[in-house]
């Protein structure tokens, strides 16, 4: 095949997996006549499944493969056929399934546009109009305007991608009768005012708006005043990186009536409003993500309870106080918020999995002992919270973290009988010991995974561990004032892989690490007198951790992701 063709697996080598951006084409069998095509060097094209081509030589290509009855023909994204070049699409008949147009900041007007002739491609399911990034004096807005005009396809359309636009409204044909559009994404036009009327679409399950910076009202123009019923088939809505300064509520209060098929919502990056709009959650939505919101300070203020919510995630919002109050929920995922406390957190008994992590104003947890479907529970870098409630006998309980708590001086009380995997540790440093662990002391059948992270003052490693004969995985950093490793450990006969991190002074290993005969596995980083003493044949500690197949020794944590930095002592 001519223009350098090569197959898929030769080319991922090449361009570690970016070979979409150069043009893939798939072929079942493709009959062509080459002779036209310059001599090259060429691979044989039939029975090649998956093709790459220059971009320079498109044009050839793309005539190349739609001039064949393959059904298997679908995805053919174009690059540099702007200008000129696009009026070459109007001469392909076949063209079909999901097609991707770049660089159209080359197109010259309305009428060059035209000539692709895309109204009339009917077997066209899947459009995308790409424009480059350009500096502000690179953009004609009225050509946008224009060129997006001229390229409406045809009314069977079901998915459309329009990104890097920088008109400043969209085009009249948005609002027409695309009665089989499933799929809409809007991204990155900056310069429109306005989002486009959408709500009359009957068939419309996924719309997606982001980057759009100039949209700051969203008000009776989203969905337009010709239909009753709006948005009828939405099940999926994602706002990201909107300036919206004025939610009409008037607006919102239709919609809201009408959304009655939503299930799933991610709001992100919306800023200039302190609250999310209770109107866009209707009572079927079952997933909801909202981050990246500044000034957000309250979610919903609404008498409406969103029932069939069942997992929720909220993520950086500093200026969050109030937390809604949902009975239904399955999983609640916070991070990085400004909540003191989470009252409401107390009706979501039916929670299976609660992660709360980096809430620096957090200082205390309701009671969690009727939480009795709670199968992951993580607490993490909450340096205001002082102590965890009591667990209780929360019988399905698999996963705790508790870590990074620097004010905790105490562990819950608890007789936790099925945990499977534990990390706890990070805790006041004003502390000479390790609190105690009878919390999980009923878990020695059942733990599996047991990381440890201690502190300065701390010179030992918390006895309990020694009754947890069925560990296969210990981690154990942060402990810098330990020099020798207890010879308990011995007695983890289970144990396959043993981490230790950021143990400065530790220079010794037990004698007994020689009776882990299940041992696969010892990696360390930021211990650098150990290192020194585990030096294979001449270390102090080589014959204690010559059985071991894998041992790996880095200077830092980082260190594990630079091959250049890794000590692999073999055996």
């Amino acid at each position: 095949m001519a223009n350098k063709v090569k197959t898929i697996a030769d080319s991922l080598k090449r361009i570690n997996g970016e070979a979409i951006e150069f043009g893939l084409l798939r072929a079942e069998s493709i009959n062509a006549n080459l002779d036209t095509i310059p001599n090259r060097e060429t691979n044989s094209f039939i029975d090649n499944s998956e093709v790459v081509g220059r971009e320079d030589r498109v044009l050839e290509i793309v005539k190349l493969v739609t001039n064949t009855t393959s059904e298997k023909l679908s995805v053919i994204p174009i690059f540099g056929m702007a200008g000129e070049q696009i009026k070459e699409l109007g001469c392909l008949n076949q063209l079909s399934g999901e097609l991707d147009i770049r660089n159209l900041e080359n197109v010259r007007d309305q009428e060059e546009a035209r000539s692709a002739k895309l109204a009339i491609r009917a077997k066209i399911n899947g459009l995308g109009f790409h424009w480059s990034d350009r500096s502000d004096s690179e953009v004609n807005h009225h050509n946008e305007e224009e060129v997006l005009e001229g390229l409406q396809p045809h009314e069977n359309l079901k998915s459309l991608k329009i990104d890097g636009f920088s008109g400043k409204k969209f085009p009249s044909w948005m609002s027409s009768h695309f009665d089989y559009l499933i799929q809409i994404n809007l991204e990155h036009c900056e310069n429109c005012e306005q989002v486009p009327t959408l709500g009359h679409l009957p068939c419309l399950k996924a719309l997606e708006i982001k980057g759009m910076d100039d949209v700051t009202c969203i008000g009776v123009e989203f969905y337009g005043m010709r239909s009753n019923v709006l948005f009828p088939a939405l099940r999926t809505l994602t706002f990201w990186k909107l300036n919206i300064k004025d939610v009409n509520n008037t607006a919102l209060e239709r919609i809201s009536s009408n959304l009655t098929t939503l299930k799933s919502a991610d709001i992100s990056r919306v800023s200039g409003h302190t609250f999310a709009p209770g109107q866009l959650f209707c009572t079927s939505i079952q997933s909801l993500w909202i981050s990246d919101c500044g000034e957000l300070s309250y979610i919903w203020d609404t008498s409406q309870p969103l029932i069939s919510l069942e997992e929720l995630t909220i993520r950086d919002c500093p200026k969050l106080r109030c937390f809604p109050r949902i009975q239904g929920l399955r999983c609640l995922d916070i991070n990085e918020c400004g909540f003191e406390v989470l009252t409401q957190l107390q009706l979501c008994t039916s929670l299976s999995e609660l992660y709360i992590r980096g809430c620096p104003d957090l200082k205390s947890l309701p009671d969690l002992q009727e939480f009795h479907s709670l199968a992951q529970l993580v607490i993490y870098g909450c340096h205001n919270l002082k102590s965890i409630p009591d667990l209780g006998e929360l019988c399905f309980l698999t996963h705790l973290a508790i870590q990074n708590c620097s004010n905790i001086t105490r562990l819950p009380e608890g007789s936790l009988k099925c945990l499977k995997s534990l990390e706890i540790g990070g805790y006041c440093e004003e502390l000479d010991v390790f609190p105690s662990l009878n919390f999980i002391q009923h878990s020695h059948t059942t733990l599996q995974y047991l990381e440890l992270k201690g502190w300065a003052k701390l010179n030992s490693l918390p006895g309990e561990i020694q009754q947890f004969t069925a560990l296969e995985t210990l981690v154990i950093k942060g402990f810098d004032g330990i020099e020798t490793l207890p010879e308990w450990l011995g007695n983890l006969s289970s144990l396959k892989k043993l981490q230790i991190g950021w143990c400065n002074n530790l220079m010794h290993l037990p004698t007994t690490t020689t009776r882990l005969i299940k041992l696969e596995e010892l990696e360390s980083w930021g211990c650098s007198k150990l290192k020194e003493r585990c030096a294979k044949e001449s270390g102090e500690e080589w014959l204690k951790i010559a059985h071991i197949p894998k041992i790996r020794m880095f200077e830092s944590y980082l260190g594990r992701f630079d091959s250049s930095a890794l000590t692999v002592i073999d055996r």
